[in-house]
Order: structure tokens, then C-alpha cells, then sequence
């Protein structure tokens, strides 16, 4: 465009200072005009300047529906000093964008890593630039790819730079400081005008400065068509009431030919060799001439480029509905040996049913999402049953891009979609999927009360046309029931009409349907342990591998929730873990991530801390390679409530309060307390009592009704701490007392321990002792280590006021050692004071192999065998960089410098299990 930099000087300061800090990523927004390739373009200007590779891409109408046309363009783009190897391996990651992905959960997230760790290698002897320019038109498919990067290069000498039309910045990029283009003041604006050198009258002048109303684009056209024109009342300005009002202005004055290569660039054929085979008569060169004379167009690298996005729309809206269609049906006819092109030219030429053509978009959208291109297969099969005559294609087609659609993230889309089917669709068991695909978009939106509204609908449809699938409707209410901590009165209704209702189908489906019923019960009573219950997710044997993932894996999920929420946490880490095996191997993200959802929970509660961070990070992963913003937000919680017990707590707290505000308050009850209650911990963990007291007490309403009724009664022995610490017994005394009313005789020892714990925390004198006995001896708290210590430390502390020293001393150093053990750094300290007051000397550092995560032993034990960076990665779904980083952080923790000396740490005697 024409606007003159100066006017955005401040704006590509800003964002180049941006960039030069984490996260290294910057998203800037403006309206269509408002000088978002300016910023891009002197950013890029600063970076060639400091010896900064740049790779640029830009969005394309005419190139949305092609998959993983954006990623081509970063791996095949010129000027750039690619080394022979890194060339080879873009090559590779082309070729592999033509193939199916893998079947497995890992294919996306595969894809993914390989184009983070080529940027990242790229950049490592000069720093590189990605700009994305017009990111909303990017293929949803490479979008998708760059997003996931871009969250990743903090810590590397990659920066990515993109510019959106959204208001609220890139999706994907929420995390990311965006630099938004605000309307140019008066000064500003009138010195775009005076740098453009085209002579205005002072009426013509202010009536553009004021139809503009700061935007550089509109004040740029509106002053090249700007006239003054004569009236009764003398001469007043002419200016255009739109910018596109402004360049339809110029295309009269063009020849016919030139206007019909315009529209043929407009339509998708802006290479100039496609040009030449669809234009009927004379040379592009001739055709265009005029289009570039007066700037509307410019040809570089063989494309036609125009002035602005908008002149694009305008002159293919300017067009009319023959001159559009005739210019489809020749881009068509050039596109014999690019089928997918030639396709959508030809669905954008076809105004009437042809089942032939929905075929073929059926076939292609079939393809796409085979490549993992979803959103682009999504929009094909839409677009092939609109085209298809037979009322039954178009309602299995538009089901099939309703379940495409399910792995693009687009919640709003896909809610339209499925609102769209249940409308126009008749039959019973597609308005049941249909409506069942809407749900669980809401829930993805966090609108999880109206997901609720949404599933029951389904239910009613589907007891009559398909009782397997409504027993899986039913089973996903049932969890969303668990949680919002709402609606389980309905379910019930439900669950016992089902019952009552349906009857076996005979085979696998049964005793997914048992399991099922398993977990619906434990939800609508999570502080229940009905023996019944924990004898069937016990004893209850794994199914015949031979049935297929499609059984055996929801059979091992729903016992290993339901096992989890009983308080069998081996028995639920077993199915989980196996589950979680061969979910990777074959089945889709979006079930993988909420097994691993249910996992990470587990992990923490058996205090292996560094598990449940990694299994949070995987899951983070997951979610922002399918577009899962739900699942996001829930590994980033599980990933700061480690961070809480084990990190640094003022991160832990930014953090946590970062994720709780991008919640709806009210709608996802379990997700907010879990917060809740990691506030508390890493206000705890900071010194800040208060801080803390007040995130635990917000747990509870005023008659002690918790914010969610399963989450909130586990903290109930941290909230009793920091009352008695901040002199607030009484006020929460009610609280306990009613937990105590809904705890007591449950038969569970990880609410023995919390309860008892609070009751002695709460106790008057020597009646705290008996509750502390009850919540230190029962034989299976240990398999809850952290509530554990927390019972141990807080009766040491009782025992040492009282001078009771030695028997003090035994819970304290049992708590510190446990606390020790798990990391969780502000406990061991605090038991570690408390020991230094009992009289016991400070212990010794800890062997260094403790010092290590989960990870970096993971990571150790495969370097020292000799894996490269890159072949450890594959193994453990992590980029060659992050690879490093982690042995970076361990060598010195193990007192080694380099990679060989890593079996002589290993040769060492056996440094444990990895928990």
C-alpha cells in the first residue's frame, strides 16, 4: 500500500522491542487498512538489518481451501540460507504434507514438532524471522502448524511476527502481546497526506482527513479519487461513502480485457502462467498494463499482487454473478493437474445439485483429512452436500463434515453446523449425532450449562434410534455434570430411564455400556465408595485386544475415571496408562487428551509431581495442535498447580490467574476450584497466609455449600491450616462440621486423612490429638503422600508446642522426607524449621539423581544409551530443542559436562523409580 512507514514508526518500534523478548511472538491487529503490511514490512527492515533471516507469508482467499499451502510456502521459500540438510529435511516435510498422516494421535502433534525443530535449527547460526502477513486468509491447515510454533519459541532464536483483522488477535495466539493499529490522529493523518504528493484543495483535504477517520488505507485511496465537485451552493468534495467504493472508482476506466484478468487473479488465478492459459485473447503483460499503471496491481515473482486485500474483494464483488462463474469455469479448465483446485473451482462454478461433483469433493475432502488438513476437509464435505441431489447423501455428508470439524477448533462453526443439520434434517438418529456434536462443542466453548440443554435433547432421540450411542451421550453428560457440579438430578432421571428402557445389544457394546454405568454413578455421587463399585473397577478384566481400540480403550477409560474418583488410584493409574498406550497408537486426540485429562489428575494425587507436569504438557500439546481450547486451558491448570507445590509460587500464581480469568466464571465449576485451591497453595508456598486463607475460603459459600462438590472437600485440610494460622477457626468451623456430615463413614482413606486433619486443626487443646492419630494411622493413607505429610507436619507441630519433642521429631521428619521427596519445596522447608526447633539437625543435600524431573531422568537414561536429541524426541513427543534444554538443566545437576560421561552416572547404584 501507499502509505508512507513514518506514520506507523512507533507501532514497528514497538513490536520489534517485542520481539526480542520472550515469548518472541507478536500478533498485531488493525482493521482491513489500518497498516498492518507497513508494521510487517519495517519490522522486517529492522531485522535484515540486525543480520536476521526473514521468511515472509501472506494469507490468501483463493488459497484458504488449500491444505498446508502456507507450510509449503515457509519450507520451499526463496532468499533464505538453508543448509544442505536442513534443505533435505524441508524437502522431507513437503513430500510427507502430500501423504496420510499417522493413524495415530501423534500424527498432528508429529507434524508439528518436525516444523518447530526445523525453524529452531534454521535459526541457529542467524536469528529467524516468520511473518505471517493477513493471517485470517492463511489456510486453516498451516495456521494451525505456525500457531503451534509460535507458542513455542521463546527460548530459541526464532521470533514470529502475524497480522489479523480480529480484534482479539490470531486464535491460537492468545497468550501472545498483540500491538493493536488504533485510528491516526489529525497530525498523524495529515502528514500521510502531505508525504503522498497529490495535490488537494483544503475542502477536498479536511472532507478526506474526516471520511478516513484515521485509517492510513482510506485516507491514501480516498485522496487519489477525491474531486471537488460544483453544486448550487458552490464546489464541495466528492469522496467515496467506502475504501472499496474508492478502488471500484478505477475500474470503468479499464479496458475489458484487463478488467477479465483482474477477475480471473481475483478468483484464484493470480499466477501469471494460469493467466496466460485462461485468458482468450492477447498477453497477460498487455492485459495488466493498464491494471498497473495506475497501481492497482503489481506483478512480482510471477503473481499478480494487489494493492491491497480490498482491491481484490472489491473486484471480484464488482463482478457479476455470469462474469464470476464463467471466470471459475476457465480456472477449472487451466487446473487439469491440480485436482483439488480444479474441484473447488468448479463447486464455486456450480449453482445447481450434481452428484458427480460432490463426489469428487466427498473424495476430496476424504483426502485432505487424511493429510490432517481438517478444517479444509471440513469445508469441502459441507460444500458436497450442499451439491448432492439426494436428500440421504446430503445428511450423511454434512454429518461426516460435522465430525471433520470436530478436530479444528472452531466451536462457533462447528455449533452452527450442527444447528444448521438439526434444523434441516428429518431424521432422528443424524439430529441425535448432530445434536450430540453440538454439545460437545459448547463444552469445548465452556459453555457447559447449555451443553447440558444440548445432550438432552439427543438423549430423548436417540433411546428410540441407537441405544449404544445414547448410553455414550449419557455417559458424556453424566461428565459434564461432574463438571459443572450441576445437573445431577437430570442425569439421574436419565441414567434410570436408560436403565429402565433399553436392553443389552449383546457383544463388546455391553460391557462398554456396564463400564459406563460405572462411571455415570460414581459421578452423580463422587464422595461415595459403594462397594459394589470398587470390586468391578478392581476385579473387572481388561477386553480381548482382538475387539479393537474402539472397545477396549473406552472400556479401560471409563473404569480408570471411575477408579480415580473412588480413590483407587494404582488400580486407576493401570487403566489410564494402558489406555493412554493405545490411544496413541490409534485413536484421535481429542479422546487421548481426555484420558489424559483423568491420568494427570491421578499423577498428582500419588504425588508424582513430575509425571502430572509432563502429562500437562502433553496435553497442552495436544490440545493446541487439534485446536482444543477447553482441554488447553485444563493442562495449563494441572501444569501450574505442579508448579504451585513444586515451582516457583509468584509464576505459580500469575499463571493461575492468567488461566482463571480466560474461564466463565460459573462454568466450569471443577476446573475454577482446582484454581482456586492452586491459588491458595502458591499464596501458601509465597509467605502470604492471607492471601491464601482468602482463595481457600472462596472454595465454600457462607453455609459451607462448596463451589464444586468433589474438588472442594479435598482441600478442605488446607483451608483449616491457613484459618488457624490467620486466626480464623470459627469462621470456618461450620464448613467442617457439614464436610464432616458428608465425609464420615464414607470408608475412604484419603478423606479420613483430609478430615481428620482439619478436625484436629480446628480442635480446642488435647482433643486435637485423637483427630491427628485418626488421620496419621490409617494403613493406606500412604497411597496419598502429599495429604499425608501435611497430617504428619501439622501433628509434629501440635506434639513440639507441647514439648513432646521426640515423638515430634518421628512425624516431622517423616513429612519432611516425604515433602523432600516429592518437591514440594515450601513444605520441606517449613518441616525442615520445625525439625531445627525439635532439635534435629539440618539434613544433607539431596543426591543429585533426585535433584532431576520425571523428564530429564527420561531423557537421561536415552542419552546415555547413545539416542540422539532428535531420535529422543520422537520417542518422547518433545522437540530436538526442548531435548536440549532439558540436558542442559541436568548435566549440572548430575556433575557431569557432556553426553559421554552420563553412563558413568547410570553405572552409579540404582537411582530409583522415576516418580
Amino acid at each position: 500500500m501507499a502509505e508512507d512507514l513514518g506514520s506507523r514508526t512507533a507501532e514497528v518500534l514497538t513490536t520489534w522491542e517485542l520481539l526480542a523478548r520472550p515469548p518472541r511472538t507478536v500478533c498485531v491487529t488493525g482493521e482491513p487498512g489500518a497498516g498492518k503490511s507497513t508494521v510487517l514490512a519495517g519490522v522486517a527492515d529492522l531485522a535484515v538489518a540486525a543480520d536476521w533471516q526473514v521468511v515472509r507469508l501472506r494469507g490468501r482467499p483463493t488459497e484458504q481451501g488449500v491444505p498446508f499451502a502456507g507450510i509449503v510456502d515457509l519450507l520451499t521459500a526463496r532468499g533464505l540460507d538453508v543448509p544442505a540438510p536442513l534443505r533435505a529435511r524441508a524437502d522431507e516435510l513437503v513430500a510427507t504434507l502430500a501423504e496420510p498422516v499417522d493413524g495415530g494421535a501423534a500424527g498432528a502433534l508429529g507434524l508439528r514438532l518436525a516444523v518447530l525443530g526445523w525453524l529452531v535449527d534454521l535459526g541457529a547460526a542467524r536469528p529467524l524471522l516468520v511473518l505471517v502477513d493477513d493471517q485470517q486468509w492463511l489456510d486453516e491447515s498451516s495456521w494451525s502448524v505456525l500457531s503451534f510454533a509460535a507458542n513455542r519459541v521463546a527460548d530459541t532464536p526464532v521470533a514470529c511476527l502475524a497480522s489479523t483483522r480480529s480484534a482479539t488477535g490470531a486464535p491460537g495466539l492468545e497468550d501472545a502481546p498483540t500491538v493493536a493499529l488504533r485510528p491516526l490522529d489529525l497530525d498523524r493523518a495529515g502528514a500521510l497526506l502531505d508525504g503522498l504528493g497529490i495535490p488537494l484543495e483544503a475542502a477536498v483535504r479536511t472532507a478526506v482527513i474526516e471520511r478516513a477517520a484515521g485509517n492510513p488505507l482510506a485516507l491514501c485511496e480516498f485522496a487519489r479519487v477525491a474531486t471537488p465537485t460544483t453544486s448550487a451552493g458552490g464546489e464541495t468534495p466528492s469522496v467515496p461513502p467506502k475504501v472499496e467504493a474508492a478502488f471500484a472508482a478505477e475500474l470503468p476506466g479499464l479496458p475489458s480485457r484487463t478488467r477479465s484478468a483482474l477477475l480471473l487473479a481475483a478468483a484464484g488465478g493470480n499466477d501469471v502462467q494460469v493467466l496466460g492459459q485462461a485468458l482468450p485473447t492477447g498477453s497477460v503483460p498487455a492485459a495488466l498494463a493498464p491494471a498497473e499503471s495506475v497501481g492497482l496491481v503489481t506483478v512480482v515473482e510471477g503473481r499478480v499482487r494487489f494493492r491491497h486485500p480490498l482491491a481484490r474483494s472489491t473486484v471480484y464483488d464488482q463482478a457479476s454473478t455470469a462474469e464470476r462463474v464463467a471466470a471459475h469455469h476457465q480456472l477449472a479448465a487451466v487446473y487439469v493437474d491440480d485436482e483439488p483446485r480444479r474441484t473447488w473451482h468448479r463447486a464455486a462454478a456450480s449453482s445447481r445439485p450434481d452428484e458427480e461433483l460432490a463426489a469428487e469433493l466427498a473424495t476430496a475432502a476424504s483426502a485432505a483429512h487424511a493429510r490432517g488438513a481438517y478444517a479444509e476437509a471440513g469445508r469441502a464435505m459441507v460444500r458436497a452436500a450442499e451439491l448432492s441431489p439426494r436428500r440421504s447423501d446430503r445428511d450423511s455428508r454434512m454429518l461426516r463434515a460435522l465430525e471433520l470439524m470436530t478436530h479444528t477448533g472452531h466451536i462457533a462453526r462447528l455449533q452452527a453446523l450442527s444447528e444448521r443439520i438439526r434444523d434441516e434434517s428429518s431424521d432422528p438418529a443424524i439430529r441425535a449425532v448432530a445434536g450430540h456434536r453440538m454439545a460437545y462443542a459448547m463444552a469445548q466453548s465452556m459453555r457447559q450449562a447449555a451443553a447440558l440443554d444440548a445432550l438432552e435433547s439427543s438423549l430423548e432421540e436417540l433411546i428410540s434410534v441407537d441405544v449404544d450411542a445414547g448410553w455414550a451421550s449419557l455417559t458424556t453428560l453424566a461428565s459434564l455434570s461432574y463438571q459443572t457440579g450441576r445437573g445431577a438430578d437430570r442425569v439421574r432421571a436419565w441414567y434410570d430411564r436408560y436403565v429402565r428402557e433399553t436392553r443389552p445389544t449383546g457383544g463388546a457394546f455391553d460391557e462398554v455400556t456396564r463400564a459406563a454405568q460405572a462411571w455415570i454413578e460414581v459421578a452423580l455421587a463422587p464422595l461415595s465408595r459403594p462397594p459394589q463399585l470398587v470390586a468391578r473397577v478392581r476385579d473387572t478384566r481388561p477386553l480381548d485386544l482382538e475387539l479393537g481400540p474402539e472397545f477396549v480403550v473406552p472400556h479401560e477409560v471409563l473404569l480408570g475415571v471411575t477408579a480415580w474418583v473412588l480413590d483407587e488410584p494404582e488400580v486407576a493409574s493401570r487403566r489410564l496408562e494402558k489406555a493412554v498406550a493405545m490411544m496413541r497408537r490409534s485413536i484421535g486426540a481429542g479422546q487421548l487428551i481426555q484420558t489424559l485429562m483423568a491420568l494427570g489428575q491421578v499423577q498428582f494425587d500419588r504425588g508424582a509431581f513430575a509425571d502430572a507436569a509432563d502429562t500437562a504438557r502433553s496435553m497442552i500439546d495436544i490440545a493446541e495442535a487439534d485446536g482444543l481450547g477447553y482441554y488447553r486451558l485444563v493442562g495449563r491448570e494441572l501444569l501450574v498447580r505442579v508448579a504451585a507445590v513444586t515451582g516457583e509460587p509468584s509464576a505459580a500464581r500469575a499463571q493461575a490467574e492468567a488461566v482463571l480469568r480466560a474461564l466463565d466464571i460459573g462454568e466450569c465449576a471443577a476446573l475454577e476450584a482446582n484454581l482456586r485451591v492452586t491459588l491458595a497453595r502458591a499464596a501458601f508456598a509465597s509467605g502470604d497466609i492471607q492471601e491464601s486463607y482468602r482463595h481457600a475460603r472462596s472454595l465454600f459459600d457462607r453455609d459451607g455449600t462448596p463451589m464444586h462438590p468433589h474438588v472442594c472437600y479435598r482441600a478442605l485440610g488446607d483451608l483449616a491450616a491457613v484459618a488457624a494460622r490467620v486466626g480464623e477457626r470459627e469462621a470456618v468451623r461450620g464448613v467442617v462440621e457439614r464436610a464432616h456430615a458428608h465425609l464420615d463413614g464414607t470408608g475412604n482413606a484419603r478423606y479420613t486423612v483430609i478430615l481428620q486433619r482439619a478436625l484436629a486443626l480446628l480442635a480446642e487443646g488435647d482433643e486435637a490429638e485423637a483427630y491427628f492419630e485418626l488421620a496419621t494411622s490409617n494403613p493406606d493413607a500412604a497411597r496419598w503422600p502429599f495429604e499425608l505429610a501435611h497430617a504428619q507436619l501439622g501433628y509434629g507441630v501440635w506434639l513440639r508446642r507441647r514439648r513432646r519433642t521426640t515423638q515430634a521429631r518421628a512425624h516431622l521428619a517423616t513429612a519432611h522426607e516425604t515433602f523432600t521427596r516429592l518437591g514440594a519445596r515450601a513444605w520441606a522447608d517449613a518441616a525442615e524449621t520445625e525439625l531445627r526447633a525439635a532439635g534435629v539437625a539440618q539434613p544433607g543435600p539431596e543426591p543429585a539423581w533426585d535433584q532431576l524431573t520425571a523428564q530429564e531422568r527420561q531423557i537421561v537414561r536415552l542419552a546415555a544409551e547413545g539416542l540422539t536429541n532428535r531420535e529422543i524426541g520422537r520417542r518422547l513427543f518433545l522437540s530436538p530443542r526442548t531435548v536440549s534444554t532439558h540436558l542442559y538443566r541436568a548435566f549440572p545437576k548430575l556433575g557431569v559436562a557432556s553426553r559421554a560421561q552420563l553412563r558413568d552416572v547410570l553405572d552409579q547404584p540404582d537411582p530409583g523409580p522415576m516418580t
